[in-house]
């Protein structure tokens, strides 16, 4: 298992810009939207958000962009972990009683679980 990515929040595209591009030196590679259905299946959170990713030799953040309009939600927040076999880890989840939340869209399906206190974790094959 390791670490895919982590998930944070950021008030502009300017602010996160300077922050993880400037200041830690990561290059910004994608920009995309994650559509309201998702957000909302995922998070509770009922629109769209802008998201960037920004790497670094093995470091990844992506970066939720929610502007003072849309209040923040801390369950945007989450780490990703990559795990050699999914379904068996899910199959562990069950049996230890850990909530799993399974969406799908048109576009993607997306996997996390929530540890006992809240946190999320997106759960993602390992390549």
């Amino acid at each position: 298992m390791r670490i895919h990515h982590v998930a944070l929040m950021c008030r502009s595209e300017e602010a996160a810009d300077r922050f993880y591009g400037d200041l830690l030196g990561l290059e910004r590679i994608r920009s995309f939207m994650v559509s309201s259905e998702l957000a909302r299946g995922l998070f509770g959170f009922g629109h769209s958000v802008q998201t960037l990713t920004y790497v670094k030799d093995d470091m990844c953040f992506e970066v939720f962009v929610v502007d003072e309009t849309h209040p923040p939600s801390p369950r945007l927040c989450h780490v990703a972990l990559a795990v050699e076999d999914q379904k068996g880890f899910l199959e562990q989840c069950k049996e230890l009683q850990v909530r799993i939340v399974e969406v799908s869209t048109k576009e993607k399906s997306v996997t996390m679980i929530e540890d006992y206190d809240g946190n999320l974790f997106e759960i993602k094959e390992a390549r």
